[in-house]
């Protein structure tokens, strides 16, 4: 569905593209195939609300009164039956199909993202045409989100719903996508979940995971599938993104295994999708004319940040993990309590992983952010520095091998 199509709907077509962007994937389709299928029951206390899309439907009120209600007509732009408890009965009449949405999430979803527009002011004049630009063609369907696979919703909504979840319950969904059912018996078999015998199924691989471990790497291994260039320069940045958002994840799961008590696995999926609006820019920017190499990491930087708030939000992702992304280069920011929190890794992690690039230059020195302090009381000694970095380095082969990436030995070597 175009955002265009929303906007015929009144409850809609005040919003901004952005705002639209987080409702749409909790949008409901609901299709009837026979004239006389009942939609709402007279008197009902339904909290939904339905919008339809096409054909025609039949309200019957108390008194035998009935109003014929056809899809794209000036009566159809309001949701039917808005009333409750409801006054009418409505029925199809014929073929139609129907958007079901809550009002009480769309008004919620609406006023975070207004309150999310309002924080990523772009002073840049050109960063912020382009995302004029990105807004116009996701607006107009000429660029799409990409859709996060359905497995990875799917495990993700058991795992939270049902607290008891046993693995041969979930196994059978992740079967659906082979894909995901190989890398997670790779993990499975990885350096750091390997046990004594060898994984060869999916459910042995969820049972020696365990239920939150499966979520966070299903999730992992789905973001791997999302983006892809075609032009040889927008798959060279690709990379190099996911690259970097590899070695910040490693880092994080590194911390929250050495330094707190925080899940290392919610650390490494934070890690692994706190640039990932950059991936969404670059597959924008392979629409466009060429852009020169100084441009793209100007709009990289720029607007790498708010992009990924705004997939993440899209993509329904935990709010905790969406508000630490937000945050994430609030360097000098002084967390909440004494303990770490994921935000604290997040920054510290980035800044570790920046020594030695050409982005350390523009950022902080990492003893100088609060969240170093909370991570490591009183400062590193060198040898413990040393202990890190060649920790780091052991943590970030096996993440790639977790990951199923090929070892980038030339940053290595030089």
């Amino acid at each position: 569905m175009k955002l265009a199509d929303l906007r015929h709907f009144e409850q809609f077509r005040r919003l901004t593209d952005e705002q639209l962007i987080l409702v749409k994937p909790h949008l409901r389709v609901y299709e009837c195939h026979e004239k006389g299928e009942l939609i709402l029951p007279l008197g009902s206390f339904t909290p939904q609300e339905f919008f339809l899309m096409k054909g025609k439907v039949a309200l019957h009120d108390d008194q035998d009164h009935v109003e014929i209600i056809e899809a794209g007509s000036e009566r159809a732009r309001l949701s039917l039956a808005r009333l409750r408890p409801t006054r009418y009965e409505v029925l199809a009449e014929g073929p139609c199909r129907l958007l079901v949405v809550h009002p009480d999430l769309l008004a919620s979803l609406v006023e975070k993202a207004a309150a999310q527009a309002n924080d990523f002011q772009l002073q840049d004049a050109e960063a912020q045409q382009l995302l004029i630009d990105i807004r116009k063609a996701l607006s107009s369907g000429q660029f799409q989100v990409p859709i996060m696979p359905e497995v990875a919703h799917k495990v993700r909504q058991m795992a939270d719903r049902e607290p008891d979840l046993a693995p041969e319950d979930l196994a059978p969904v992740i079967e659906a996508d082979p894909f995901i059912v190989s890398r997670l018996i790779s993990a499975a078999n990885s350096p750091l979940y390997r046990g004594k015998t060898r994984t060869r199924s999916c459910i042995e691989a969820v049972t020696r995971l365990g239920i939150n471990v499966t979520r966070e790497l299903v999730l992992s291994f789905a973001l791997q599938q999302l983006f892809h260039g075609h032009k040889r320069w927008v798959k060279r940045d690709i990379e190099a993104a996911w690259r970097r958002a590899i070695a910040v994840g490693s880092l994080s799961q590194l911390l929250a295994q050495s330094c707190t008590e925080l899940d290392p696995e919610r650390a490494l999926l934070t890690g692994l999708v706190h640039n990932i609006g950059e991936l969404m820019l670059l597959s924008f920017l392979e629409t466009r004319d060429p852009a020169n190499e100084v441009q793209v990491q100007r709009w990289l930087t720029l607007l790498g940040l708010p992009l990924s708030v705004i997939l993440l939000q899209y993509w329904r992702f935990d709010e905790g993990i969406v508000q630490t992304v937000k945050h994430c280069h609030d360097w000098f920011i002084r967390t909440p309590g004494h303990k770490p929190l994921y935000q604290d890794i997040l920054i510290v992690a980035q800044l570790h992983a920046a020594i030695g690039t050409d982005r350390q230059v523009d950022l902080p020195r990492m003893d100088q952010v609060p969240a170093f302090e909370k991570l490591a009381p009183g400062g590193l000694t060198n040898r413990a520095r040393l202990k890190l970095s060649d920790t780091s380095r052991a943590q970030l082969a096996a993440v790639e091998q977790l990951l199923g990436i090929k070892r980038d030995t030339s940053a290595e070597e030089s």
